[in-house]
């Protein structure tokens, strides 16, 4: 099961897509057994976040999507790397 969805932000994702948002996707199971949690402009500037459970990372993704805007700074502070 993939999801995502488009948030808005202040940041500079080299570039966002259309009216200054990036998408939010939950994917599903990697090879390795985790489960991933990313947020990517619109070319190739992306930040991951790996976890070991999917009700971790569908607790991650649905919390970010509630918010009103995502930003790097607060998905560094969330444990969010730069891929």
């Amino acid at each position: 099961m993939r999801v995502s969805c488009f948030k808005y932000t202040d940041d500079d994702w080299y570039p966002t897509y259309f009216k200054h948002t990036v998408e939010l996707t939950l994917h599903d199971q990697l090879t390795d057994g985790s489960w991933r949690v990313s947020v990517w402009g619109a070319d190739d500037f992306g930040m991951n976040f790996d976890f070991g459970t999917e009700i971790d990372a569908q607790n991650m993704y649905f919390a970010l999507c509630m918010k009103e805007k995502v930003n790097i700074k607060e998905l560094e502070k969330l444990g969010f790397t730069r891929f």
